[in-house]
């Protein structure tokens, strides 16, 4: 790089004036000044690599979509900033939230030239949002912040170390735990165990579906460049299709540790309350299929998509999730019926 080149003569260079003016000129006060103009000079220049350098470490997107979350905002973009991994950038889009939500982010984004707001003159629904994020990443790394979740400091570090040392992960998440309005009441860990490594493509995609819960692994660190080409689909579950397409590009890996803090704020809303929030949030537009048969079907699509899979492959997968919609819903009206009885 230009700038390490640059640094390295320019150390050299002025050490070794340094050293000769120090030892071979008798005025030692003026030794002494041009020695602390070296030290200056030196410290300068770091500081002008570690800024202008990118190359040197990763920098990392964190997207945060914002809808009226003002109750919970300045906790999440606290959490943010507080990162030890320091080289992230902080993409926030209001989705023309009717609170002062895009008030607070300003207000951090005064303290903080990481942070960059934008504001949508009109609501352009949840699925949306999230794609408006990473369609203006240009980093290596990116991820997608809840905006009332919370990490812990050394999230982003633990993520971006696992990824820059296994070229075949895509993803890097860590175990999460829910909790409601205050991080010291924590309550379960969120059913995501979805850790593909030394798993084929066929086996990836089939733990997705047989496992994946909460899909809070979405909240992970992923290659930019696999992120993009994620499928978003106005769904019910649309991040738990965007998993089982990252699963086709290569390998998630878990870090053992709780990292993510999942603020349950649906913990009590019906199917009903859920699936109105979904249509206002304009993440369901598939009026005549169930949300299962929706779900289904839009992850078999996908399935015919990947190339690196022939047509036996494709079959197998599919009815594995026909099967495991299925199950599902069975379950579901089981336990529906037993709470109407």
């Amino acid at each position: 790089m230009i700038f390490r080149i640059k640094f390295v003569y320019s150390w050299s260079y002025f050490f070794s004036t340094t050293n000769s003016l120090i030892f071979n000129e008798l005025n030692v006060f003026k030794n002494i000044i041009r020695a602390f103009v070296v030290i200056f000079f030196i410290t300068t220049n770091t500081l002008i690599l570690r800024i202008f350098d990118m190359n040197e470490r990763s920098f990392v997107t964190v997207g945060v979509p914002v809808y009226n979350e003002a109750k919970y905002l300045r906790e999440t973009l606290q959490s943010v900033v507080n990162q030890t991994y320091k080289d992230i950038l902080i993409l926030v889009s209001d989705n023309a939230s009717t609170d002062n939500s895009a008030e607070i982010v300003e207000e951090f984004a005064k303290k903080d030239l990481r942070i960059q707001l934008i504001r949508q003159p009109e609501n352009i629904g949840a699925t949306e949002n999230f794609k408006f994020l990473i369609d203006r990443a240009e980093t290596d790394f990116f991820m997608w912040m809840g905006a009332h979740d919370l990490l812990s400091e050394t999230y982003i570090e633990q993520c971006v170390n696992i990824l820059e040392d296994d070229h075949n992960a895509v993803l890097a998440y860590h175990k999460a735990v829910f909790f409601e309005e205050t991080i010291s009441k924590l309550g379960k860990l969120t059913y995501s165990e979805i850790d593909t490594k030394n798993l084929s493509t066929t086996f990836r995609l089939n733990k997705i579906i047989n496992v994946t819960g909460s899909c809070t692994a979405i909240h992970g660190v992923f290659r930019t460049k696999v992120a993009k080409q994620l499928p978003f689909v106005k769904m019910i579950g649309p991040d738990h299709l965007m998993l089982f397409a990252t699963a086709a590009q290569g390998h998630i890996r878990q870090i053992d540790t709780v990292g993510f803090f999942r603020r349950d704020v649906h913990k009590h809303e019906t199917l009903d309350q859920r699936r109105l929030r979904y249509e206002q949030f304009k993440m369901f537009t598939a009026k005549r299929f169930t949300p299962s048969a929706h779900f289904a079907k839009e992850h078999i699509r996908y399935t015919f998509k990947i190339k690196q899979l022939n047509i036996i492959l494709k079959l197998f997968i599919s009815l594995n999730i026909i099967f495991r919609v299925l199950g599902n819903y069975f379950i579901f009206e089981v336990l529906k019926l037993r709470k109407n009885n």
